[in-house]
């Protein structure tokens, strides 16, 4: 054996790390596929795609909470875009039959589920409704005629979220968000301006979406709307985000509101979810490859180094190619993070390579 392989083979030994285990499913699922001219060979591959697609989408659904099942159907097409279907490692046609022009196909899929569920723990589908923190929106609306102003939790009616709280509720609540639908009224400070913070705490709010939002009319019907919004953690009573959101045009408050809140949905629930990760990160499997490797010291570094980091399950050797390493690693957290973690160890100068499989780490001896 050739005295680097030798010395690496003994290393993999060294190292001590698990084997890999990757988690597979056989799902059985129909496709379909259109017959044009009778090219039976094209309506199989459509069939056979449709069917993959489906497999992934069924095995996803086994893995979300039943209130995020909406925001499932609205993100996965971004998993698709991104991952593709080589996650299908294995397929079989066990039954085949053709309706006129519909090519209809039973195949039993092999599907590789890894990445898929850490896609959906990234974005804390898994996470029911009920687990996740509690908002209330507490947001001033002025306008739009100059003397109109709106508070639920300051005024003597029964309180109503405003139109735009009531928009925002809705949406929040639709992508499986455990958002207070209907207000009641909180109990208030005796002494000088309402609390905020106190009202949400006894409503049994964890976070709490608070600011301001007016409406001007321009003209007969163009109306200008600009709202600033925060985003508090009431606990600490500390603010986790705010956003300035601003529209205008010739249309009705409904849909200015419709617009607002839109806007605003996709950056509230990043930062809800960016909470939610921040106390339980996502446990990742990504490919590392080291590469120009020249002596087992530095490489022993990196290793080393890694291993150490908090986060980093294990790491261990997949294959050896020359003076190229290539690894797995399992972690919890970023692969960005902890690559900036090591690049500011200064063990040896190196160009990074990031992507959706892992990164490559290229050596450079100057």
């Amino acid at each position: 054996m050739n005295p680097v392989r030798r010395i690496l083979f003994w290393l993999a030994v060294f190292l001590g790390v698990p084997s890999i285990v990757f988690c597979e499913t056989v799902i059985s699922v129909h496709g379909i596929g259109a017959v044009e001219q009778e090219n039976l060979a094209r309506a199989e591959q459509t069939a056979l795609d449709d069917s993959f697609r489906k497999g992934l989408f069924t095995l996803a659904l086994e893995n979300v909470s039943a209130s995020a099942l909406y925001a499932l159907g609205q993100t996965f097409p971004d998993f698709l875009r991104s991952r593709g279907l080589q996650d299908i490692t294995q397929y079989q046609i066990t039954s085949r039959s053709r309706h006129y022009e519909v090519l209809d196909l039973t195949v039993e899929l092999k599907i590789a589920g890894d990445h898929l569920h850490e896609w959906l723990r990234s974005r804390t589908l898994d996470i029911p409704r009920e687990l996740r923190p509690r908002i209330v929106l507490m947001v001033s609306t002025f306008g739009p005629g100059a003397d109109e102003s709106y508070e639920w939790w300051t005024q003597r009616a029964k309180p109503a979220y405003s139109p735009f709280e009531a928009t925002l509720a809705g949406l929040l609540d639709r992508w499986g968000e455990n958002v207070i639908l209907v207000p009641a009224r909180p109990k208030r400070t005796i002494l000088g301006e309402p609390d905020l913070f106190t009202m949400a705490e006894n409503l049994g709010a964890s976070l709490l979406v608070t600011g301001s939002i007016g409406y001007t009319p321009l003209e007969e019907t163009l109306h200008g709307c600009v709202a600033e919004l925060h985003l508090m953690d009431v606990p600490s009573r500390t603010q986790l985000a705010t956003w300035s959101l601003s529209h205008r045009g010739d249309f009705q408050l409904e849909v200015m509101n419709t617009l607002m809140a839109g806007d605003m949905l996709e950056q509230l629930r990043a930062r809800i979810i960016y909470s939610l990760l921040s106390t339980s990160p996502v446990v990742m499997t990504r490919r590392l490859d080291i590469e120009n490797l020249r002596d087992y010291g530095t490489y022993r570094a990196i290793v080393d180094t890694l291993t150490a980091m908090e986060g980093v399950e294990w790491l261990t050797i997949r294959e050896i190619r020359g003076h190229s390493i290539g690894h797995v690693l399992r972690m919890r957290g970023t692969l960005e993070d902890l690559l900036d973690n090591l690049k500011r160890k200064q063990i040896i100068e190196m160009d990074i390579e990031i992507t959706d499989e892992g990164a490559t780490l290229r050596l450079i001896e100057r």
